[in-house]
């Protein structure tokens, strides 16, 4: 499997973001406001690691 350069600009990639929701979400049955931001927040971050892996055809 080839390996995908870090994007110039710092962001991680989505498989490194999918784990932190992971690690965040593994479960958890109650959540507090800032747990809730953060997932929030995790997500918009997944959600532009996938788009840019796209656009420079990294994803699968």
């Amino acid at each position: 499997m080839p390996t995908t350069p870090p994007p110039a600009d710092g962001a991680r990639s989505a498989a490194v973001v999918n784990a932190a929701i992971r690690a965040l979400s593994g479960g958890r049955v109650h959540w507090s406001p800032e747990a809730l931001a953060e997932l929030a927040r995790l997500r918009e971050e997944w959600q532009r690691a996938v788009e840019q892996e796209r656009e420079l055809g990294l994803a699968a």
